[in-house]
């Protein structure tokens, strides 16, 4: 009897196949989900985060109402005033201050340069100072006036921008033409920010970003002797309400916390796609199982009728 079922389902070599191949893929995609995700997540253990140069990260509080506000991260702005007011303390050794906001590079088209995969919408404003994020030069120099600006290496690079080169750049409510007068090359995609496209000089980049006369986030040392935290008591007295204030370790905690909700986010999508996979997979078995009985029930039924018992029949 065995011999006459395994005949019957090798004659149907197309829903073995089917079968065999369901249940391969849809294992695979979980087991595979579940490496890369955990692999994943060792990694950024095994990491301390991006670490600022800086001692101190100032910035606004997340969520703040009213009108100075910046609607790439809610967060609200800090006034420029307080830029001043942190450098007069003794205990702060340099203090520097950084906007950013929506920044589109445009082709002559009017069509986005930034449509690869990684691209990103934020621009910045250049700072040359070691204590702020390192902006690497990689050809040209730095912006000066207010219609020059430094442009990402990977948009250059893609899109054959050279310096010297006219660049339309589209903001928030604006566009204005520049002219690259450098190609740099900027920190890894941040958590929040994404990828940075242009680095404008600070006025320019506070008229374009709607940030005149705000910070977004100030960058502070701490004088020889002094510690972080110490510094950081100071500043939370200064700034008042609606100001964070983060020493490096928080942000490399914050860069790592943000990157593990990235990974999860990852899986869940790529486990919602394996359970369909899986699903798709019980039912062509069931489907083919269920077929396969259909087509034997009258050999079943004439292998009773000539006495075999249920027995023999399902062997």
């Amino acid at each position: 009897m065995w011999k006459t079922t395994i005949k019957g389902l090798l004659t149907r070599k197309g829903r073995l196949v089917l079968t065999a191949l369901s249940v391969a893929f849809g294992t695979a995609f979980i087991a595979g989900t579940l490496i890369l995700t955990d692999s994943s997540t060792r990694a950024l253990e095994g990491i301390r985060g991006y670490r600022p140069p800086a001692d101190i990260s100032v910035r606004g509080a997340m969520g703040a109402g009213g009108p100075n506000v910046n609607h790439v991260t809610g967060r609200a702005r800090l006034p420029a005033s307080l830029l001043e007011t942190v450098r007069e303390m003794d205990t702060v050794r340099a203090a520097e201050g950084s906007v950013f906001g929506r920044a589109v590079p445009l082709r002559s088209n009017g069509q986005p340069l930034t449509s690869g995969i990684g691209e990103g919408i934020v621009g910045v404003s250049w700072v040359d100072a070691p204590l702020v994020v390192p902006y690497a030069i990689v050809s040209g120099r730095p912006p000066n006036a207010a219609d020059e600006l430094v442009l990402a290496s990977r948009i250059a690079h893609r899109h054959r921008y050279t310096v010297g080169d006219p660049l339309q750049v589209r903001f928030e409510r604006s566009s204005a033409r520049f002219t690259v007068v450098g190609v740099g090359r900027f920190r890894p995609a941040d958590p929040v920010l994404g990828a940075v496209t242009v680095a404008l000089p600070l006025k320019s980049a506070q008229r374009h970003f709607d940030a005149t006369g705000s910070l977004d986030i100030l960058h502070v040392d701490a004088r020889t002797g002094v510690s972080p935290q110490d510094l950081r008591k100071n500043i939370l007295a200064a700034g008042g309400r609606g100001v964070e204030v983060l020493t490096a370790e928080m942000v490399a905690a914050e860069d790592v916390q943000a990157r593990r909700g990235e990974v999860r986010a990852v899986r869940d999508a790529l486990l919602a796609f394996a359970a369909i996979t899986l699903f798709v997979g019980a039912f062509i078995i069931f489907n083919t199982f269920s077929i396969l009985v259909a087509q034997r029930s009258r050999e079943l039924a004439l292998l009773r009728a000539l006495g075999a018992s249920r027995r023999q029949v399902s062997a």
